[in-house]
């Protein structure tokens, strides 16, 4: 199953994407798929399962959680560090 979230990006860069279970994040802006840059998971680590880091531009962005076991799950997106 996958959930989709649509997001008002105004500043451009690196981003880190975060889940607080397992899953899976795809970024989608302007129609495309923005490539993942990195990506880490942690299975014993509660409440950061799993964080992925994508590069977009400041349009609105669309997150799709897939194959999430729950179907409530905290996001957290953050600015990467350089």
């Amino acid at each position: 199953m996958s959930s989709y979230v649509t997001l008002p990006v105004t500043i451009a860069g690196d981003y880190l994407v975060s889940l607080s279970s397992e899953g899976w994040i795809d970024a989608i802006q302007d129609g495309a798929e923005v490539t993942w840059t990195a990506h880490t998971a942690d299975p014993d680590c509660p409440g950061l399962r799993r964080s992925v880091r994508f590069t977009h531009g400041a349009k609105p962005l669309t997150l799709e959680i897939v194959n999430a076991p729950r179907s409530t799950i905290a996001i957290a997106i953050t600015p990467a560090a350089p």
